[in-house]
């Protein structure tokens, strides 16, 4: 017998309870198989539910504050932004943990609107930076364009 940490209370559990004693949280909600697994759920969504409510108010901060950034958005700002994001979206991914938040949004106080919006923008994140990026060159190119078309005038007039 394994103890795990149930991501609702974060108490230990058995891995052969059927439920956690402490919250009810059954554990077919927090455990998945592996693909070529036969047996026992290996690997427990490491978050909470008041974790995620938490952070779905965050990201709806930081993710627009980095789109209005003045500047060019670096990759490494991209990264640190997937980075602090990236556990509880790849909790989401797990299919059982995300059917037991969309069944029970009501009663888990989950806004669904706002758990929808930061799938898609994690979805298109890459995407919606690269073309913020682009928009802020082109306007750039415009702001600077007497500079860059006379930059090596002196050196080479044609």
């Amino acid at each position: 017998m394994a103890l795990l940490v149930c991501p609702e209370c974060a108490r230990e559990i058995s891995d052969k309870a059927w439920a956690c004693p402490h919250c009810g949280l059954p554990a077919e909600y927090f455990y998945f198989l592996a693909p070529d697994a036969k047996a026992a759920p290996i690997t427990p969504v490491s978050i909470s539910v008041t974790s995620l409510c938490d952070m779905l108010v965050a990201f709806e901060h930081d993710y627009p504050a980095l789109l209005v950034k003045d500047g060019y958005i670096a990759a490494q700002e991209v990264q640190q932004l997937q980075k602090m994001y990236a556990q509880y979206n790849d909790a989401l991914q797990n299919n059982i943990f995300a059917r037991y938040i969309l069944h029970h949004a009501d009663q888990l106080a989950v806004d669904l609107i706002r758990l929808q919006r930061f799938h898609m923008a994690m979805d298109s994140l890459t995407f919606d930076i690269a073309r913020r990026n682009d928009r802020f060159v082109s306007q750039k190119m415009i702001v600077y364009k007497d500079y860059f078309d006379t930059i090596l005038h002196e050196l080479d007039p044609n």
